[in-house]
């Protein structure tokens, strides 16, 4: 584990690849949501007779009911986490070992008895399986990231910011969508050189009270 891999177009550092197994496994330590929605949990809420009836006010005599949150599962949404993997199982194919399953290792680190109500987390830890990409997906993905990248620094221009799915945006965003997602306001490390990252902090920014009062006229 731990041991840096390159095939002369990027490389990469995979956490532990397990020869008996033939498993690629990587280290994650991230937030609820991220876990939530890469093992494909689903909420689904409704009402419930509680046996009671109001007493009094304009409800009574009606029965009382109470909300009920119930978690499903659905289609697991993981997308860079399959990426990124699926660039590791390639690295490690190009060095001669054999790569058959992956596992994200995935820790909650803001795990509480709220945050796993909201989210439908019963542990801290959840060992997740990856589903790999073909070899043919994975490198029309880098080969395009390596061209914007190198057209960018030529021009002296950012790149192209990131696609909907990387930016968390929910399913069904157009690819031409300038909204920024989940990421950009708190989990992209490169935020500040990004229009769509530095308007997603501007927006979350608490204003002071002087705009406030030039808000309100």
């Amino acid at each position: 584990g731990e041991v840096r891999l390159d095939d002369g177009e990027g490389g990469g550092t995979p956490d532990y690849y397990d020869g008996t197994e033939k498993a690629l496994w990587d280290y994650k330590t991230t937030g609820a949501f991220k876990v939530n929605r890469a093992l494909g949990k689903k909420k689904f809420e409704h009402e419930e007779p509680t046996g009671e009836q109001y007493k009094s006010g304009p409800k009574k005599g009606q029965e009382k009911m109470k909300k009920v949150v119930e978690w499903g599962m659905g289609e697991p949404d993981m997308w860079d986490w399959q990426m990124q993997l699926s660039r590791y199982a390639q690295l490690y194919r190009g060095a001669e070992f054999v790569v058959e399953k992956a596992f994200i290792q995935a820790t909650v680190r803001d795990f509480t008895a709220q945050t796993s109500r909201q989210y439908g987390l019963d542990r801290q830890i959840y060992v997740i399986p990856v589903s790999l990409f073909d070899d043919a997906t994975v490198e029309a993905f880098y080969s395009m990231k390596n061209k914007a990248l190198e057209n960018a620094m030529y021009m002296g221009i950012s790149p192209p910011p990131c696609s909907p799915k990387e930016r968390w945006l929910d399913e069904g965003a157009s690819e031409d969508s300038t909204t920024p997602g989940r990421r950009c306001g708190k989990y992209c490390p490169v935020w500040s050189f990004c229009e769509l990252g530095i308007n997603a902090h501007q927006a979350a920014a608490p204003q002071a009270p002087a705009e406030k009062e030039e808000a309100n006229g």
